[in-house]
């Protein structure tokens, strides 16, 4: 237990450097960019990209069980895994290159290609789909060694590097410094992750593609993630492309909120994943999901009522928010409007994607792809059906929600799939209720309580006035939390893990 609050710990701090370092260049592209059409051409095209690289995650996350279980018994063969799913994501993504330089132009004008100042940008992205397949399969298999640490540590490295870059080059070339700085922290990952497999003794040695293919569990497991991660990403593009056709500054100022919303993922969900990742495969040999979720609960509860006060604060307070962080420079009185509306729209995904996050790990343990496909693509077709019904409505609001309501939908989808193959669900279903409905309660009355920030434009004013209302809702909430018997206290004799 000690060594895991130590871990967590350890990540929480890298995680909130890289929230410094996020906010930093999202404050850097707000100064220089705003919410302009250049903009959400630049992120609609980043979405085509990812939509042409969307193979890149399946294969990193079913590379995980094989190389974790094979490291401890032969490290040569797990180096064979390791230079074959290496090879295979640096030649899918040849094929993506190709398939980008055929896309005519009419297509590519749909993602606001004809709005770029420069199509350099648009051939720009045709390196970024070779670093990003390799460094994200060399940092994703850092996890097969138990090195989250090490993991934070090379994605916080290509946070300063892109950052940096970003700084520099933003007023001199314009959104072209944006892809910059991408290509650079894709660099930074690539490079400094293999040198953390190259210290565990992961070597180049090619046998074929054979080695990786008759694994058991690689099949099922990168099957379902394959689809799962096409109608993701085709969710995103349908996203983009509908909200381009709404009105101009929408794809920017969404594109804002969901980097907010992400910092609370980041800081809490990710860190807890990938320390719960590997306990996950230990027990997917030994035990059942009972244990897994007994493991994960220990952590989510508590997990669950910070992120429930926070979304619940920020959506209150979302103006006052979005005004103090980006209200300078490009970022005018019309895109703190249009990015605090979507802020408030989507801040409440925070809690289902990172109960998502958490919960799917068990089924990747589990190597049950019917299972990861399925919560999946029902979110990604959610999603999408709710995009095109606001698209055909003309209905910005709904466009904003498309995101919370999806992955609630998932996550009901993906606790079922796991509930039915415990030994008494009910007990799940019961604590998971009485939780809900306190926090939900408590965290109404501590919002009602919270006083309102008068009219302030000063960064000071802005900064005492949240600072008093948050002090407020803060011991409000924590509060009725104990007195309704909701806070979750671990047992102090056994910890979070038996």
């Amino acid at each position: 237990m000690t060594s895991f609050r130590k871990n967590f710990g350890v990540l929480f701090i890298f995680s909130a450097a890289g929230f410094v370092l996020s906010f930093g260049n999202q404050l850097v592209v707000s100064y220089h960019f705003g919410t302009s059409v250049t903009l959400d051409a630049y992120w609609a095209l980043y979405a085509a990209a990812n939509l042409l690289l969307f193979y890149v995650q399946p294969l990193r996350e079913a590379l995980v069980l094989p190389v974790f279980t094979t490291f401890a018994q032969d490290l040569e063969r797990a180096s064979t895994l390791f230079t074959a799913g290496l090879a295979l994501q640096g030649l899918l993504a040849l094929v993506s290159i190709s398939l980008l330089l055929l896309t005519p132009a009419p297509v590519l004008n749909l993602f606001g290609a004809h709005q770029i100042e420069s199509m350099n940008l648009l051939w720009g992205f045709l390196p970024f789909f070779v670093l990003h397949a390799t460094a994200e399969t060399c940092n994703g298999l850092l996890l097969s060694f138990n090195r989250a640490i090490y993991q934070s540590v090379a994605r916080l490295l290509s946070s300063v590097m892109g950052l940096t870059c970003l700084w520099l080059l933003a007023g001199h070339i314009g959104v072209l410094a944006l892809l910059l700085s991408l290509l650079i922290s894709q660099f930074t990952i690539l490079a400094v992750s293999a040198l953390g497999l190259y210290r565990e003794g992961i070597r180049l040695r090619w046998q074929g593609f054979v080695q990786l293919w008759n694994v058991p569990r690689f099949r099922p497991v990168f099957s379902a993630l394959l689809v799962n991660c096409f109608f993701a990403q085709a969710y995103v593009v349908c996203e983009r492309v509908t909200m381009l056709g709404l009105f101009p500054g929408l794809v920017a100022s969404y594109q804002y909120s969901v980097a907010l919303v992400n910092v609370l993922i980041s800081l809490m969900a990710i860190p807890l994943a990938n320390l719960l990742w590997p306990k996950f495969l230990a027990q997917a040999t030994h035990e059942g999901v009972d244990a897994m979720l007994e493991s994960s609960a220990r952590v989510v509860a508590p997990m669950v009522l910070v992120l429930l006060g926070c979304c619940t604060f920020a959506e209150r307070f979302s103006v006052e928010i979005v005004q103090l962080l980006f209200a300078r420079g490009s970022f005018d009185s019309v895109s703190v409007s249009q990015t605090s509306q979507a802020f408030g729209a989507t801040v409440f995904a925070a809690i289902p994607v990172s109960l998502f996050t958490i919960f799917s790990r068990i089924l990747f343990s589990q190597g049950r792809g019917r299972a990861i496909a399925a919560s999946g693509i029902s979110v990604a077709v959610i999603g999408s059906g709710i995009v095109l019904l606001a698209g055909w409505l003309g209905s910005v609001p709904l466009v904003r929600w498309h995101w919370v309501v999806s992955n609630s939908i998932g996550l009901m989808i993906i606790l079922y799939l796991l509930l039915r193959r415990t030994s008494d669900p009910i007990k799940y279903v019961r604590a998971g209720w009485s939780l809900t409905w306190r926090a939900g309660l408590a965290v109404l009355v501590s919002i009602w309580l919270t006083p309102e920030i008068g009219p302030a434009h000063a960064a000071v004013d802005i900064i005492l006035g949240l600072s008093l209302s948050f002090a407020v809702f803060c011991v409000s909430f924590i509060g009725l939390l104990y007195l309704m018997g909701a806070l979750y206290l671990p047992d102090k004799k056994t910890g979070f893990f038996n």
